[in-house]
């Protein structure tokens, strides 16, 4: 498997939808990206959702963060320290979730694929032999 960029193939949406069924490609968006598309409103898909999971998500991790901070203050010092740890793992969780929720949605909504490939965003991983068909 190796990973092809936007610029290097060319794929429309019904090719991946057909690629995808039989396990031939995988659809992959780089978590900066992920980000700026949450961030912009003509790039979001399905309105505001992901945007508000995103931060919730993000409240509840500094709930975490905090709350150890008070019980260290309060009961055992060492309690930020799983606190820390615990909020490590929910901040890359959600990280990574936001790209993969967006990956999804493309292979729901077409014209959410076609923005994304337009501004060159989106990486295909596929085997070389498979790939030669589509490559520019």
């Amino acid at each position: 498997m190796k990973l092809y960029f936007c610029g290097e193939i060319k794929i429309s949406y019904e090719q991946l939808i057909k690629l995808h069924k039989v396990k031939k490609i995988a659809l992959t968006l780089d978590i900066i990206l992920a980000f700026d598309i949450l961030a912009n409103r003509n790039y979001r898909p399905g309105g505001n959702t992901y945007l508000y999971i995103f931060f919730i998500i993000i409240c509840l991790t500094i709930g975490v963060f905090a709350f150890s901070i008070y019980l260290s203050f309060t009961s055992a010092w060492w309690y930020f320290i799983p606190g820390l740890l615990i909020t490590w793992i929910m901040w890359n969780a959600n990280r990574r979730s936001v790209a993969d929720n967006l990956t999804d949605e493309a292979f729901k909504d077409k014209n959410y694929y076609e923005k994304i490939r337009k501004i060159k965003g989106w990486v295909y991983r596929m085997d070389e032999a498979d790939a030669k068909r589509y490559l520019k």
